[in-house]
């Protein structure tokens, strides 16, 4: 292997990290996509290597690739491993590499099987770090939202660290691809900095990611003379709103059952609101009044 400089270790290895390193001696073509060696690692054990039989020892040498592939795909997927919770159609399986299980893809109704195994596939696609790779396999490396934290599952084991850190490791990783690709910038790494520079996607659609609603119910659902933010709350927040959470966790229920719901949380978000300014002036009265009996 030749030799390697600038090496680099993003993230906890007994979480997730990336082990980089990038050759001295690459071409100028090569170094404008991001060539050089990389280790991800997964639970303590290093899960992509060039021999993935080493990778079932917990060994093995670094994949040398264009790593520009996957800040081009991280670019593609960051709102849906951001924000989105759910599989289409409101799906559920003990993991992902199973929705597309023949009984699952055959069970909704109004859909043809080629449409639901077109939306899972895209679905997985965007989940899927390694499916960001043009022209190499790589095990999966999986990325599911799961409220706060963030389920990875690799070689059918599941570790669940904090969404934040899980970005942040993704975030570092793809600046250090992009610094060390400028000295020798392409046309492909341009594109891949301005998508990477774009990559959060309309309040709207984020939105539909954390309710998994569509567009035309979420224009039916919201009540006349609202606007959808700030009814539903702020889609952008860390941590959604009830509304979001009420339409996204009923998703596997029929949609009358599911806007019956959100509708009385809504009833119980106003009540409690109501409650809280009576309390708040109720409480003011009383220091005020005290006040007075002081003076």
């Amino acid at each position: 292997m030749a030799q390697a400089v600038r090496g680099k270790l993003i993230g906890d290895t007994a979480h997730l990290a990336f082990e980089v390193a990038w050759p001295a001696d690459s071409p100028d073509d090569l170094t404008g996509l991001g060539w050089g060696d990389v280790v991800l690692w997964f639970a303590g054990r290093r899960h992509w290597v060039s021999d993935q039989e080493d990778a079932n020892d917990g060994q093995g040498d670094p994949v040398r690739w264009t790593w520009i592939d996957l800040v081009e795909h991280l670019a593609r997927s960051w709102a849906f491993l951001r924000y989105e919770e759910n599989a289409p159609f409101g799906l559920v399986a003990d993991s992902p590499e199973n929705l597309r299980d023949a009984h699952l893809l055959k069970s909704i109704n109004g859909r043809s099987e080629v449409e639901v195994e077109d939306a899972v596939h895209a679905f997985q696609h965007r989940h899927d770090l390694a499916a960001g790779l043009k022209g190499l396999w790589l095990p999966p490396m999986w990325m599911l939202r799961e409220g706060r934290m963030m389920r990875l599952r690799a070689a059918e084991h599941d570790l669940w660290i904090p969404v934040h850190e899980t970005l942040q490791v993704l975030e570092d990783f793809v600046g250090e691809v992009l610094e060390y690709s400028s000295a020798k910038s392409s046309a492909r790494q341009a594109y891949a900095k301005k998508a990477w520079q774009n990559r959060q996607l309309a309040k709207e659609f984020v939105l539909r990611l954390r309710t998994h609603l569509s567009k035309e119910m979420l224009r039916e659902w919201t009540p006349e003379g609202q606007a959808p933010d700030p009814w539903w709350g702020d889609p952008l927040s860390e941590d959604g709103s009830p509304l979001m959470a009420a339409a996204r966790l009923s998703a596997p229920l029929t949609e009358d059952t599911r806007q019956e719901i959100v509708r009385a949380i809504s009833d119980a978000e106003v009540w409690r609101d109501a409650a809280w300014r009576a309390t708040k002036d109720v409480a003011g009265s009383l220091s005020l009044n005290a006040g007075r009996e002081v003076l």
